[in-house]
């Protein structure tokens, strides 16, 4: 990774774009060095990777964020054991060529509320909305209950999603753990 990094300074220091190595996958932070390492890392470290970001303007006039995401996951203390959902197969990632994944979208925009004292708020919100399900198995489908649907919520239960997603990809989910889809 170091040996990467630096042809690819010593490309910009030459001016010969085209003699910097590529990365595996497009990298979101363009062509700094220092960024795309702790992309990569992030991407490691989540097992999500954004793909794409698109910002667009909504009906009242307000920009909003959408992204394509992939979230993959692999068992690394039982790399012989796939989880019980599809594998995914991406050019993308730095992860083995087999791994259960969820393409999904997710949207950020303004949700406009009324607090407890009926006053209009603005809420950061979040919309999910999974992709390309038809490609992929009835068991699968079927094993991603609510995540299998769009929905929408508070950007402050970001990491509450994620724990969700990641126990439901790799099949670890607790029956008794259905906080999401109460919140």
């Amino acid at each position: 990774m170091e040996r990467e990094a630096r042809k690819v300074a010593e490309s910009k220091r030459s001016g010969t774009p085209s003699a910097a190595p590529r990365a595996a996958y497009p990298v979101a932070a363009g062509d700094d060095v220092k960024n795309a390492v702790v992309v990569r890392f992030y991407e490691d470290l989540t097992n999500l990777l954004v793909v794409s970001l698109r910002f667009v303007n909504n009906s009242q006039g307000k920009e909003e964020s959408i992204m394509k995401c992939v979230y993959s996951y692999r068992d690394v203390l039982h790399p012989e054991q796939l989880a019980k959902s599809a594998y995914l197969f991406s050019p993308y990632l730095s992860l083995p060529t087999k791994s259960p994944g969820l393409t999904f979208s997710l949207r950020l925009f303004q949700n406009d509320k009324q607090d407890e004292d009926g006053n209009p708020i603005s809420v950061d919100s979040v919309q999910y909305q999974p992709m390309d399900l038809d490609k992929e198995t009835e068991d699968f489908r079927n094993s991603l209950e609510f995540l299998g649907d769009t929905f929408v919520f508070e950007k402050t239960q970001l990491s509450l999603f994620m724990r969700t997603m990641h126990e439901t990809i790799s099949g670890t989910k607790d029956d008794d753990s259905s906080d999401m889809e109460q919140g």
